[in-house]
Order: structure tokens, then C-alpha cells, then sequence
């Protein structure tokens, strides 16, 4: 499971991402981060923050 530090350090390169591939990289990269931590139990606090994030990038990602 991804720590939070992880998670974190994925959103900020997210944020540095230049260009279209590198972008799709980092969101992907994100977003399966955030999946892997719905999952898990030990991090239930932070499950209704994650899913916002997420449907959040899904949004976007859409538009």
C-alpha cells in the first residue's frame, strides 16, 4: 500500500508535469496511487479526502 508521502510526492510531480505524455504519466501514476489506498483499511481517514482527489483528477480528466 502507498504511504502518504508517496501519494503526496506523485500529486506534486503531477503539478511539475510539462507536456501531454508526461502529464498522462503523472495523473495515471496518481490515480493508481489513490485507488491502491481505497483500499486500504489502515488508512481510513484519509479514504473520503482520497476519493474527492480522485474524482476530482476524473473530472478533469474528462473535460
Amino acid at each position: 500500500m502507498p504511504t502518504v508521502k508517496e501519494i503526496r510526492d506523485a500529486s506534486r510531480e503531477l503539478g511539475r508535469a510539462q507536456g501531454a505524455e508526461k502529464r498522462y504519466e503523472a495523473e495515471t501514476k496518481l490515480i493508481n496511487l489513490l485507488l491502491q489506498a481505497l483500499k486500504d483499511p489502515s488508512l481510513a481517514n484519509l479514504h473520503d479526502r482520497l476519493r474527492l482527489d480522485l474524482e476530482k483528477l476524473l473530472r478533469k480528466d474528462v473535460e
